[in-house]
């Protein structure tokens, strides 16, 4: 990525026309002899972004303390293993990804939300699990880390509109899961993830119902089905088909597991142990809010920010 990015800066790359560039490319650029000039200067400053986003991730990831973690949850080694693993899939399905700014065509061909988000997903994974060690829940994020978490916050504050926007049943557990988090029950992380359950089992089934999703499946990956019922995947991958990008869906998906795998953690957590610190609930929300954006923007079929 930093190759990518340095060559860009270079100008060694050029886009020779607008007619591959996806139209959420074009929609803030203002009708000018120099569109090319605009687009090319906005996707600098995208992959920059998504550079520093990705910097910030590595900068979480690397404060993972899994030895830590594994005694402090000893009775949930399972889990643990689980958990882990699901988050190390992130990286390599995150690189495939990023080939795609190898060329600027290639680039600039995906719906620009497409890497800035994909990279904010890894950052609040790695900033999830990192919670999740001892004293790792804000105690050691310096300035910059903090002023990154809080463009995140930022550029994820819509959550609550976007959902309404698909469906206005799915905004009321999603503000009951916020509504738990800020007030102070003393059993709040249990209604907190009581609530994002109920969420995720509505949210995605909204977005890519049976009724729709099995005619499409058919004649496609036998993956798609287990058991005669469609999987998580043959979902998520109806959620993408607009924007046909296989490495897009493959992060997706492992990014979704990935996201539901720490869901779990945390629910097996939490029945036995006296609950969640205010930091590790605050990363819980924060990977929610940034998730749930993800798939809105996909469903959205790239048409939209």
């Amino acid at each position: 990525m930093l190759d990518s990015f340095e060559k860009l800066q270079l100008g060694t790359r050029r886009l020779e026309s607008l007619s591959q560039v996806h139209a959420s490319w074009t929609n803030r650029v203002l009708a000018s002899a120099n569109q090319l000039a605009h687009v090319e200067d906005y996707a600098k400053k995208s992959l920059f972004s998504s550079f520093n986003l990705a910097v910030t991730a590595e900068q979480f990831s690397a404060r993972i303390e899994l030895e830590s973690v594994r005694k402090a949850f000893k009775n949930q080694e399972t889990a643990v293993s689980r958990l882990v693993s699901s988050f190390d899939s992130l990286s390599p399905r995150y690189r495939g990804l990023t080939r795609c700014a190898e060329s600027l065509t290639d680039f600039t061909a995906l719906p620009s939300f497409v890497l800035p988000s994909a990279s904010r997903e890894l950052l609040t994974a790695g900033h999830a699990v990192a919670s999740l060690s001892p004293d790792g829940d804000g105690a050691d994020e310096d300035e910059e880390q903090v002023a990154v978490l809080g463009d995140v916050r930022d550029a994820t504050s819509s959550v609550h509109k976007l959902l309404g926007g698909v469906d206005p049943a799915l905004a009321k557990p999603y503000q009951g899961a916020r509504e738990a988090l800020f007030g102070g029950s003393v059993d709040r992380a249990r209604h907190v993830l009581a609530s994002l359950r109920e969420l995720w089992n509505h949210l995605l089934r909204t977005l890519a119902p049976d009724e729709e999703v099995l005619p499409w499946t058919v004649g496609k990956d036998k993956a798609f089905m287990h058991n005669g019922k469609l999987t998580r995947r043959a979902r998520l991958s109806y959620v993408c088909r607009e924007i046909n990008h296989d490495p897009l869906s493959d992060f997706f998906d492992s990014d979704t597991k990935a996201f539901l795998d720490y869901i779990s953690f945390l629910n097996r957590v939490h029945a036995i142990e006296p609950g969640l610190s205010d930091g590790q609930l605050d990363a819980l929300m924060l990977r929610t809010d940034s998730w749930l954006t993800f798939i809105v923007q996909v469903a959205a079929r790239g048409t939209h920010e």
